[in-house]
């Protein structure tokens, strides 16, 4: 076993963390009101399909990372090219997920701190991490992942008892029909944030275990988040209400600050928010991994170096737009709906279908080459 290697554990932490991650600040499936339940269900069934594709990926060359398979499937040039775009889109994602923990920084614990500030300290504290590579990041995620899942079961407990769920805010059920849930959920609600396991492919090559225990417990644990995330995002409409809920940009923070029990309970907002920041960095330093791996192996700088240059491109990026109104906007209206979908499902299915193909003629070489050594002869 490699002193590199990386346990199913740590695995299934890293993908309960960050799949948590920024999810649970925003409102999933608004548009859906009450609704919002089916909108993530049928994303968690969406993703599920684009996970067993990346497990196939995996499973036709256990051997190589995301960047190294299109480096030698698609060719040097072409796949190192796809490779890039890869990097940038790990960037620009751990990027976004800066920006979401800086601006929740600014709004509840450090209102007179310039974002800027706020971003690069942030990004330092995630370097500190990252620099150390994958094994460092997976082992402190799978520390941090007993506090977090104290945190959101011990918030379940305290809303059951301040009376604050109304259970009638989930009726009426799928009033309008299926079609106007599916149109919402397709593809906002794949992309992001089930969409995002593709980082996986970037990992996978490291696990110290056999394809069945990794394809047993990755989509055992991807089942069990999905559920929580439905839950979690449910508990926003069944506290604020389906319209109000969609009105608050953080609704899971105005439903802990309604939290007062017996003027025992108060202002948990601050501790809860601890427990977002422990999400949204596992969420950080996953994506920065995943770039600072794509640089070194697509340009052979050292990956310490990497490094560096991928959290300034993190830096950069993660400072536009300056607007949080033009933020939110491209977000929601052009990543989620434009972009991600061709790092998600495009380019893996390009990947794939050339390594069937490559896998199709290695095998009919042996059959090809007998009658013509047979006519040689």
């Amino acid at each position: 076993m490699s002193k590199n290697a990386i346990r199913i554990s740590e695995l299934v932490a890293v993908l309960i963390l960050y799949e948590i991650g920024s999810t649970t600040l925003y409102l999933q499936g608004a548009k859906a009101l009450q609704d919002a339940w089916a909108v993530m269900m049928i994303g968690a069934c969406g993703g599920f399909l684009l996970l067993l594709m990346y497990l196939w990926i995996f499973r036709l060359d256990p051997r190589r990372d995301l960047f190294e398979l299109c480096i030698h499937y698609l060719g040097k040039i072409a796949g190192g090219f796809i490779g890039l775009l890869f990097v940038g889109y790990f960037a620009y994602e751990a990027s976004r997920v800066t920006r979401d923990l800086a601006e929740l920084t600014a709004l509840t614990l450090l209102d007179r701190t310039p974002l800027v500030a706020i971003v690069l300290m942030t990004l330092l504290v995630s370097y500190n991490d990252v620099r150390y590579g994958p094994k460092s990041v997976f082992l402190i995620t799978l520390t941090l992942l007993p506090i977090v899942a104290a945190g959101y079961i011990i918030l379940l407990l305290l809303l059951s008892f301040s009376g604050r769920i109304q259970l009638e805010y989930i009726f009426p059920v799928l009033e309008n029909g299926l079609l106007p849930v599916f149109n919402i959920a397709f593809p906002t609600s794949i992309t992001f944030p089930f969409g995002q396991v593709v980082i996986l492919l970037v990992f996978f090559r490291l696990l110290d275990a056999n394809r069945k225990q990794i394809n047993k417990a990755v989509m055992l644990t991807y089942g069990i988040v999905a559920l929580i995330l439905i839950l979690l995002n449910q508990l926003n409409i069944v506290v604020l209400g389906p319209k109000l809920a969609a009105m608050f940009t953080y609704p899971l923070l105005e439903v802990v600050r309604l939290i007062n029990i017996v003027r025992v309970f108060e202002r948990l907002d601050v501790i809860f928010v601890l427990i977002l920041f422990m999400g949204l960095g596992t969420k950080i330093v996953i994506f920065y991994t995943g770039a600072a791996i794509g640089f070194c192996r697509i340009t052979g700088l050292k990956y310490k170096a990497s490094v560096v240059l991928s959290g300034i491109i993190i830096f950069a990026c993660s400072l536009f737009p300056a607007n949080f109104t033009e933020y939110i906007w491209i977000g929601l209206n052009f990543t989620v709906i434009w972009v991600w979908p061709i790092f998600q499902f495009v380019l893996p299915l390009l990947l794939l279908l050339m390594m069937l193909i490559r896998k199709k003629k290695r095998q009919q070489q042996p059959e090809d080459a007998v009658p013509a050594a047979a006519e040689r002869a």
